[in-house]
Parts: structure tokens; C-alpha cells; sequence
């Protein structure tokens, strides 16, 4: 499957060549692919993230107010590679130092939320940018449901049961809608992106990650919160394909006339 550290420069080099690419810059895709360097960028605008650390060598002690169950990730890797879970902190530092040297990057270790696993996608569209339906993930197993790289490979149909749109009341839809408009933002994303978040019992959103390329396929979460918005799979494809039409003229547009337009938002499904 590669390494997901070098995804960006595919699309670093493709811009270089002069193609119009669907999706974010290779600028926000080195930076949101890098999930401390995005937990960074979010929480120095005011987004929440669970408790964490970055961890660079072997052995770092991990500091006192970190606290257990952690989880831990490869910085820049997709579909839960390395995804481990610690329930000790002497865990948490044997399983760092073997990411260390399975990945060769650093790794992110953070506290355990416990709660709902979210999906939220966000597509860019002619009356601005778009929250669809949120969707609730439902892994199997244990005490700490996490959505381990298995669960993620496994095939899936448009029938799937790990699956659900979650109820949530007005105002926690109003929020987790105000806080993915500003994450994307803050990320510098275009087109579309899925955020993956934990709701906490206490009520409380917290970003785990970006995903600047969300799966297309009609039974991953993307096409799914379009279906609950009224978009079947090409209406959700011609709406991407527009908003990067879309972009490319109006950069064209404003190179020549050195103006922008102005945008406003929408949520759809609400």
C-alpha cells in the first residue's frame, strides 16, 4: 500500500506539471496528511484534539498528565496503519519505539477518548461550502472500539451494518457543522475532505484526523452522508468535479482581474 508519507509529493509533482487536480493542494495535504503537524494547526485555532504528544526517539518518557488508555499512530500513514492502543504507559513507550522503527517517522500518541466514532465530509458547492450528514461508525470488540485497519479493509456493501447516521440534537449538529467548516479552513482544504472525530460522553467533539482524499467508493462514508443528503453517487461525482471547474476558472479569473468572489455556506441533509 505504500508509504503514506509520500502522497502528497504524487500531487506535488502532478501541479508541478501544470494538472488540474481534484482536491486539496499538495501544500494542505503535507500539512493535514502530517497529523501532528495538523493537530498543531487546529489546536492553535481554538479546535479540539485529544490530550497528546508527539514522540520522536526511544524511550521518551511520555509527561504526567498524558493519561492512559493511549492510542498511538505513525504521523503520516492512512486506513489505521500502525494504529495500536496502550493501556500502561510502559506500553505506550514499547509500542512507540517499535512504530519508530517499523515507520521511520514520528509518532502521535494521544489520550483515549471513549464514545462515538465519527465521519464528517464536507464538499464545496456552488452556494459555498456544504456539512453533509454526519455518519456514526459502529467497530466491533472489547472495551476500546477503535476503527483498527482490518476494520477499514474489510469489503463492504451499501447494506453494511457498521454504519449509521447518529441522532444528535440541533445544537450539537449547529456545532460539529461550525467546527468541520472551520477545520477545513484552518487546513486550507478544498473541494472536499472528511474529518474523523470522537464525541466524548460528555457531549465534547474531538478532531482525530483529516482526510484530505476520502474513499469514493459508494459504500464508504462520503457517498453515504451524500446519499442522506439527497446527492446518489453521480450527483455527489458532478459536484466535485464543478467546485474543481469551478476553482480553476475563477483562479484563472481573478490572475486576471485580481479580485475574488465572495462565499457563504450551506449544510445539506439538515
Amino acid at each position: 500500500m505504500g508509504w503514506g508519507v509520500l502522497r502528497p509529493f504524487v500531487r506535488w509533482e502532478l501541479e508541478r506539471q501544470g494538472a488540474r487536480i481534484v482536491g486539496s493542494s499538495a501544500r494542505a495535504c503535507f500539512l493535514a496528511d502530517d497529523k501532528i503537524a495538523a493537530k498543531r494547526r487546529l489546536n492553535a485555532a481554538g479546535l479540539p484534539t485529544p490530550p497528546g504528544v508527539a514522540v520522536t526517539d526511544h524511550g521518551a518518557a511520555l509527561p504526567a498528565w498524558l493519561k492512559p488508555p493511549l492510542i498511538l499512530k505513525p504521523s503520516c500513514e492512512h486506513m489505521s496503519r500502525g494504529l495500536t492502543l496502550a493501556e500502561t504507559p510502559e506500553e505506550a513507550r514499547a509500542h512507540a519505539s517499535s512504530l519508530l522503527d517499523r515507520y521511520r517517522q514520528p509518532v502521535l500518541v494521544e489520550t483515549f477518548i471513549p464514545g462515538r466514532e465519527l465521519a464528517v465530509s464536507l464538499l464545496e458547492t456552488s452556494g459555498g461550502l456544504a456539512v453533509l450528514p454526519v455518519l456514526e461508525w459502529l467497530p466491533t470488540g472489547g472495551e476500546y472500539r477503535v476503527l483498527s485497519a482490518a476494520f477499514k479493509l474489510q469489503e463492504s456493501g451499501l447494506s453494511r451494518k457498521d454504519v449509521r447516521r447518529p441522532l444528535l440534537d440541533p445544537s450539537q449538529e449547529d456545532k460539529l457543522a461550525s467546527l468541520a467548516r472551520r477545520a477545513f479552513r484552518t487546513l486550507g482544504l478544498q473541494d472536499y475532505a472528511r474529518f474523523d472525530l470522537r464525541l466524548s460522553p460528555e457531549g465534547n467533539f474531538y478532531f482525530l484526523e483529516a482526510n484530505t482524499t476520502p474513499s469514493l467508493e459508494t459504500a464508504e462514508a462520503l457517498a453515504l452522508s451524500a446519499r442522506w443528503a439527497g446527492l446518489d453517487y453521480p450527483d455527489l461525482i458532478q459536484t466535485i468535479l464543478t467546485a474543481v471547474r469551478r476553482r480553476y476558472l475563477g483562479n484563472l479569473v481573478n490572475m486576471r482581474k485580481g479580485h475574488g468572489n465572495d462565499e457563504t455556506d450551506e449544510r445539506y441533509g439538515a
